[in-house]
């Protein structure tokens, strides 16, 4: 007797086939979303965050002249940043 190991293999493609048509053919659910009134209201109000704040006062110091750069500082944070430290 002389066994056909290809029996198995045909019969996983013959259900994944399946599976494809089945899904082709339109029967499954679709997915819906629904947001409600106060979440749009919430999504169109700008949230002010701590970064927003330090520009705010980045800004001023500049618009005043009182911005300084603190130039050891600048140096070594590109020292870092160019030798991978």
């Amino acid at each position: 007797m002389k066994i056909n190991p290809y029996g198995s293999i045909h019969s996983y493609y013959q259900s994944s086939a399946q599976n494809v048509q089945s899904k082709a053919s339109g029967h499954e659910k679709k997915d819906s979303v629904e947001i409600s009134s106060k979440a749009l209201e919430m999504q169109e109000e700008p949230v002010p965050t701590e970064r927003d704040k330090r520009i705010q006062e980045l800004q001023q110091k500049i618009d005043n002249g009182t911005y300084e750069i603190d130039e050891r500082a600048v140096a070594k944070k590109l020292y870092e940043f160019w030798n991978g430290r």
